[in-house]
């Protein structure tokens, strides 16, 4: 489809195809030519052919950093190792180990007798390693918030769609 707008009819028209110098010769005078319409869902204004199937960068941004979100909350709840031992970093987790450290501000002494780290896989911890782990959690937990900062920064300072592209938000996790 070829595309056209004239002020002084006041609309746009399409034709199938591109007609032959005697038809545009009949057109008004102030007829814009808008040309063929490109591939993909367009609409034709009087401005030319709108993409109606195009996302702003700003959409684009909003749908990186869903991603981002997505991808740092995945990575924060995907565990630790600590001193070898692979440490759950889910919510029910770090709430647990503040609890335990809570404890052990009343108790010194305080110990977990049995502390599951994985299925059918349990080590008992002292004061000072449930702070250590905790320690760790909660550094981890920090990390991946500020990497996800940082490309979030990234994101939003993104000029263009291919600026917005390069930003791989897969890569430079803790």
């Amino acid at each position: 489809m070829f595309g056209f707008y004239s002020e002084t009819l006041g609309f746009v028209w399409e034709t199938p195809t591109a007609p032959d110098a005697s038809i545009t010769a009949s057109y008004p005078a102030d007829t814009v030519t808008h040309g063929q319409r490109p591939p993909g869902e367009h609409v034709l204004t009087p401005a030319g052919w709108v993409d109606v199937g195009a996302s702003t960068l700003d959409d684009l941004k909003d749908v990186k950093l869903d991603a981002l979100a997505l991808k740092r909350w995945q990575v924060q709840n995907g565990g630790v190792e600590v001193a070898g031992t692979p440490i759950p970093t889910d919510a029910e987790t770090r709430a647990t180990l503040t609890a335990a450290r809570v404890l052990i501000n009343e108790d010194p002494l305080y110990s977990i007798p049995k502390w599951k780290v994985s299925k059918g896989v349990y080590i008992s911890l002292t004061s000072v390693q449930i702070i250590g782990i905790s320690d760790a959690v909660a550094q981890h937990i920090q990390a991946c918030f500020d990497h996800e900062g940082t490309l979030s920064d990234q994101v939003m300072a993104a000029i263009d769609e291919t600026a917005l592209d390069a930003i791989d938000i897969e890569d430079g996790w803790p």
